[in-house]
C-alpha cells in the first residue's frame, strides 16, 4: 500500500494538474492510481507523470494526476495535510484480474436465455465495462496476464459482452460504445484460450455496426487493435470502415451477408442475433458425445 501526504497542488500548461508532497509509504510508479483516504465517497486519479519537487529531499515529489479536476475544486479536495493511499500496481492488476474473472463467470444463462439475449445495458454490462476501461488504461504487462489467464468460457463471454456493445452502439449511434465492444473484443480474442477462426466468425457484427454509425468509427478499430496480439488485431483492422467512399460502398454489399449472424428489429430494439444459436446445454451434450465416441473407437 503506497501513502502520499499532500503538501499543495499545482498546474502545469499543457501536462495537466496535480500534487506535490512527500510519500510516506510504499512506493509511487506510473500508472498506479490513487485515492482520498478517510473519505466516504473517495475520488480517484491515475498517476500519468512524476517528478522531482526539491533535490535536497528525494522523498519530496510532484505527481501529475490524469483526469484532475480545475484547480480550484482540486485545492478543495486535497487540502494540505489530506493524504492519497493506492495499492501497488501488482496487487491492483491481481484485483483487477479476479474482478474480472468473477464477473464474466457469475453470468449464468439458461439454455433458453443466452448472456447475448439479455436486457440491454444490464447490470453485469456496466461491471464488466468498468474493468475493460481500466485494463486499457493499465500497461502492457497487465493485460498480457489477463490474456493468458482468462478461461475458454470466459472468452466467450467477454466477446459476447463486445456483441452487446455493438448492439448499444448501432442504437445510440455511439462510437464510444463500439470503441468500448472493439477493446473487449481485442482483449478476449488475443487469450490464449482463443481462436482465431472463432474471433472471425464474430466479427460481422462489429463490421456491420462500424457501417451503421454515421460517424468516423475507424478510430475505435485501430485503437483496439493496437492492444490485440498479430491475427486478432488483423481481423480487427479487416473489420473497419474503409477511408474511402467507394470502399466503404463495396463493404455495404458484402456485409449484407453476415455469415451466421443476422440484424433484427426485436421488441426491444435492433439487435444481432445467431441464425441457429445452440444452447449451453447442447453444447456440453455435443462435446460429452464427442468423447464417448472417441473412447469407444480406442477400445475398439
Amino acid at each position: 500500500m503506497a501513502r502520499f501526504l499532500v503538501s499543495n497542488v499545482f498546474q502545469i500548461v499543457g501536462r495537466g494538474r496535480g500534487v506535490t508532497g512527500q510519500i510516506v509509504d510504499g512506493s509511487i510508479a506510473m500508472g498506479i492510481v490513487l485515492r482520498q483516504e478517510d473519505t466516504a465517497t473517495p475520488m480517484e486519479w491515475r498517476v500519468i507523470g512524476i517528478g522531482s519537487v526539491s533535490r535536497m529531499e528525494e522523498s519530496n515529489v510532484a505527481l501529475i494526476l490524469e483526469n484532475a479536476p480545475e484547480l480550484d475544486d482540486l485545492r478543495r479536495l486535497l487540502p494540505p495535510g489530506s493524504a492519497l493511499v493506492g495499492d501497488s500496481l501488482e496487487g491492483r492488476g491481481s484485483k483487477l484480474l479476479d474482478d474480472l474473472r468473477k464477473t464474466l463467470d457469475g453470468i449464468k444463462s439458461p439454455p433458453d436465455n443466452r448472456y447475448l439475449a439479455w436486457p440491454i445495458p444490464s447490470g453485469v454490462d456496466h461491471d464488466i465495462a468498468a474493468l475493460v476501461n481500466q485494463f486499457v488504461r493499465g500497461d502492457a504487462a497487465l493485460r498480457e496476464e489477463l490474456m493468458r489467464s482468462l478461461t475458454s468460457p470466459q472468452v466467450d463471454r467477454l466477446i459476447g459482452f463486445g456483441i452487446r456493445m455493438a448492439i448499444l452502439a448501432v442504437r445510440e449511434q455511439s462510437v464510444a460504445r463500439l470503441r468500448l465492444g472493439l477493446l473487449a473484443a481485442a482483449l478476449g480474442g488475443s487469450s490464449r484460450q482463443s481462436d482465431w477462426r472463432d474471433v472471425a466468425s464474430d466479427m460481422p457484427p462489429f463490421e456491420d455496426a462500424g457501417m451503421r454509425i454515421r460517424r468516423d468509427s475507424r478510430p475505435a478499430f485501430l485503437e483496439a487493435a493496437s492492444i490485440a496480439n498479430s491475427r486478432t488485431a488483423m481481423l480487427i483492422r479487416i473489420a473497419s470502415p474503409g477511408r474511402h467512399a467507394w470502399l466503404r460502398w463495396v463493404k455495404r454489399l458484402k456485409i449484407r451477408r453476415l455469415g451466421q449472424w443476422r440484424a433484427v428489429e426485436a421488441p426491444d430494439g435492433f439487435r444481432y442475433v445467431v441464425r441457429n444459436p445452440m444452447s449451453e446445454a447442447e453444447l456440453i451434450e455435443m462435446f460429452e458425445t464427442a468423447i464417448a465416441r472417441e473412447k469407444s473407437k480406442r477400445r475398439s
